[in-house]
């Protein structure tokens, strides 16, 4: 304890959500990076041997940091803000986090129409959580200056985002050409051009997939 404060209260209450991170100008946080039982996120070469860092203190370490970060993500949560490691990616828990290389969920093939009729259900989690959908082929392996299918990529995410929804392009490569950043400003479509299963959200359906 240091000034009636644990290290946890600390970190949660005085310096994430202090006066700044309290502002009604901040929506939400970008946590870099996190802990993993293997991985430090974006660790340099050799950095755990270099630490004498052992199997052991990494599974403690990333189990301290789950913990200590846990009531962090709630708060945010609880406040009506985001983190983009708690944005929706097509994670099964809604615990679990995304990382930096997320991909469309919408992919070209036989399968679209139905993952455009999942994704567009009332109770999928792209209706109910602030999504995040990735220019294709996404995975950290896409060339902002040479995207391979931008318009279907830019139909399947109007189709298929509820309220909050970012569009972006995750990559580690050096792109061919500047381009300017992609932001979340794009409109919600309106519901007669929305495709999949729509009898949760009170619209007719249809069984046709032009985008993919």
């Amino acid at each position: 304890m240091v000034n009636g404060q644990t290290f946890a209260q600390w970190f949660k209450d005085t310096y994430i959500f202090d006066a700044q991170g309290t502002s009604p100008l901040v929506s939400g946080f970008y946590f870099d990076d996190y802990i993993t039982n293997t991985s430090f996120g974006d660790p340099w070469p050799h950095m755990a041997d270099d630490m004498g860092i052992t199997r052991e203190i990494q599974e403690q370490l990333a189990a301290d940091y789950a913990k200590n970060m846990a009531p962090v993500y709630d708060e945010v949560l609880a406040r009506g803000m985001f983190s983009w490691q708690q944005l929706w990616n097509g994670q099964g828990s809604p615990s679990e986090k995304n990382g930096c290389c997320i991909g469309p969920l919408v992919t070209k093939g036989a399968s679209c129409a139905n993952q455009l009729r999942a994704l567009c259900s009332a109770t999928s989690p792209a209706q109910t959580r602030a999504m995040a959908y990735a220019f294709s082929p996404g995975r950290c392996g896409t060339d902002p200056g040479n995207l391979v299918y931008p318009e279907q990529d830019i139909a399947n995410f109007l189709l298929v985002r509820g309220p909050y929804a970012w569009l972006c392009v995750p990559t580690r490569t050096k792109p061919a050409r500047a381009t300017p950043p992609l932001t979340h400003t794009l409109p919600p479509p309106p519901p007669e051009i929305r495709l999949g299963d729509m009898a949760g959200l009170g619209v007719p359906g249809t069984t046709k997939c032009p985008p993919c």
